[in-house]
């Protein structure tokens, strides 16, 4: 029973460190990439209608939609990103671009990272929990089939004597 609490707290204190470790690897790996990662304001080049949620509320769904831009150096740009609606031709919508002028996902925020992380390190426990109370019942299983079978053995020698029928001679 001893081992399996020293387990217990050994694995919340590497879900711990891992979790610090994947939050600064993270956070790190996020603020790497805001270098190669540029905010610019592009202008969607078609309608994009209001796509209503799952639960028919709030933010708009995402849709692809072709947008263009001028970059830095003078070149027009043209591409396929994701668009919340409602939106006109013409309209200014925020885009992330990589060194080659393409489309990229937007960095995450240190909140969303966190979150992330928060989420890892609870799965990791979980399983940890699951994988323990199974070690448990298993050990607790071996230990009554063990001591069910010492019982018999000795139940097997003690019970002719005790009822009786044990020869004397």
């Amino acid at each position: 029973m001893w081992l399996l609490l020293v387990l217990g707290l050994v694995s919340i204190l590497i879900a711990l460190l891992l979790g610090s470790s994947a939050y600064r690897d993270w956070t790190g790996t996020n603020r790497g990439e805001a270098g190669e990662r540029t905010r610019i304001t592009a202008q969607v080049v078609e309608d994009v209608d209001y796509i209503p949620n799952s639960d028919g509320r709030g933010a708009s769904v995402p849709v692809p939609a072709r947008v263009h831009w001028v970059g830095a150096d003078g070149v027009p740009h043209d591409a396929v990103s994701e668009v919340r609606g409602p939106r006109r031709a013409g309209d200014p919508v925020a885009l992330w671009v990589d060194r080659n002028a393409q489309p990229v996902p937007a960095e995450l925020s240190d909140d969303d990272v966190l979150f992330l992380v928060i989420l890892c390190a609870l799965l990791g426990l979980v399983v940890d929990g699951i994988l323990l109370v199974g070690l448990w019942h298993g050990v607790t299983r071996w230990t009554l089939a063990r001591n069910c079978a010492g019982w018999e053995r000795e139940w097997a020698s003690i019970e002719p004597r005790w009822s009786g029928r044990a020869s004397s001679t």
